[in-house]
């Protein structure tokens, strides 16, 4: 495998790491890998501006760029329609039990978080 090549995997095997460690749920693996997608994401500009235009390396690394700024953009468009579609009120009332002083176990939160999910489930799909 030629140079060019390998670096090109490299840069795509770390943005495959970048995106699976963002769904382990320990923050600091998620805040690694957060911080791993944007180095990436530099280097690809970088990389990309010193390839001959049509060549290998730069119609890859224009792909990441664009997939990873398409992606960005389908995030916050999620993000709004769910803050916008999704029905809150269940854990509006769990919140405001809380602050009024209930004491929630761990069971309860649970059965809340997945009666949220179940009664929001098309628009988290959507």
């Amino acid at each position: 495998m030629n140079k060019e090549k390998s670096l090109v995997l490299m840069i795509y095997s770390g943005f495959l790491l970048a995106l699976i460690s963002n769904f382990i749920p320990v923050a600091a693996v998620q805040a690694v890998g957060g911080v791993l997608l944007l180095v990436l994401l530099v280097m690809a500009y970088i990389w990309r501006s010193g390839a001959v235009d049509g060549g290998y390396r730069h119609t890859h690394m224009c792909y990441l760029i664009r997939s990873f700024w398409i992606g960005s953009l389908f995030l916050v468009v999620g993000i709004v329609l769910a803050v916008l579609l999704a029905d809150h009120s269940l854990i509006q009332g769990a919140v405001d039990g809380i602050a009024a002083g209930a004491y929630l176990e761990e069971e309860q939160i649970n059965n809340i978080l997945m009666q949220y999910t179940v009664d929001n489930l098309v628009v988290f799909a959507l």
